[in-house]
């Protein structure tokens, strides 16, 4: 990644003033309405996967750059009878990370967290699911997932399988992009940040403000000690885990019907369950299985919520 992270910055993430007005160096002259991929690589795998820095001016009604937005894009393309189809597949689906999604990525690239969600909602468009996840066998060790619609307007789910070469660079291009971001920051400072603090608090806590894997505990890691042997070193649940609801396997890709029942169970859980705890909800979208979903939905809508209440208890 040869980029000269505070020139490029000075250049183009700075205004200036242009007569009474602030205006920003187009990043790309020759086609103002299209960005510029600062820096690109290419993962090829079961399926196609681009990575980028992707910088593009926001501009005025006279073409003017007023604005600029960066973000770290994600591309997925799919492989067919043994072909790359890259940007020739009309069902490839496009990300753009900003900080937010950066950090969740990071956090799960470097191994801090086992698994990792980010949704990434536009106005006017419909909402993309990057979603990563350990493999338990086979020849990727880690995966990573979209869901969402295509430019064509389809439904659409890739999932790339990934080697730990690949998360290498993606952790160098979560820490690119935010140096491009922040160039007068010290690098061993970017990556100290970047990732986001895993709390794992003891079974024995009580649920207090601090205990965050209790409210959250599909999302927590588990730090060994150093004289546990290798088959401990799994993730930690404590007795405040639902126990009554039926988890899916991390490596199963939801399919457009699952996707319908996560939204009914969102639907459900928010209009009609008088806890409507959010949490709760975000959890059976993430890990129930597509029969545990539909018996929650037909018991939602009978009014019928006592799974739904015992499910929420480690939530409350």
């Amino acid at each position: 990644m040869l980029v000269d992270f505070a020139a490029y910055h000075d250049r183009h993430l700075v205004s200036r003033r242009v007569g009474d007005q602030w205006l920003y160096e187009p990043v790309n002259p020759r086609n103002p309405l299209s960005g510029t991929h600062l820096a690109s690589h290419q993962i090829f795998s079961n399926h196609g996967l681009g990575v980028a820095l992707y910088v593009r001016n926001q501009l005025d009604e006279e073409c003017r750059s007023v604005g600029v937005f960066v973000a770290l894009k994600l591309s997925f393309s799919r492989k067919v009878k043994g072909t790359y189809l890259l940007s020739k597949d009309e069902g490839h689906v496009s990300v753009a990370l900003d900080i937010h999604g950066v950090r969740h990525l990071y956090t799960w690239v470097t191994g801090k967290q086992l698994t990792f969600r980010t949704d990434i909602v536009k106005p006017g468009a419909t909402p993309k699911t990057v979603t990563g996840y350990r493999m338990q066998s086979g020849q990727f060790p880690h995966a990573l997932k979209v869901s969402g619609q295509s430019a064509a307007g389809d439904q659409v789910i890739i999932d790339v399988g990934l080697s730990d070469g690949d998360l290498f660079t993606l952790a160098m291009f979560c820490i690119g992009f935010c140096r491009l971001l922040y160039p007068a920051i010290e690098g061993s400072v970017i990556e100290r940040l970047l990732a986001i603090p895993q709390v794992v608090a003891s079974p024995v806590q009580g649920q207090g403000e601090g205990s965050t894997h209790e409210k959250f505990a599909h999302a927590q890691t588990f730090e060994p000690s150093n004289n546990q042997s290798e088959s401990d070193r799994q993730p930690s649940y404590t007795a405040k885990t639902p126990q009554s609801l039926e988890q899916r396997p991390d490596e199963m890709v939801p399919t457009p019907d699952m996707l319908k029942q996560q939204k009914a169970i969102f639907a459900v859980g928010m209009s009609k369950w008088p806890q409507k705890n959010r949490a709760a909800i975000e959890y059976i979208q993430e890990v129930a299985t597509p029969e545990a979903m539909d018996r929650l939905i037909k018991a939602g809508n009978a009014y019928d919520f006592s799974e739904w209440d015992k499910i929420a208890e480690p939530f409350l």
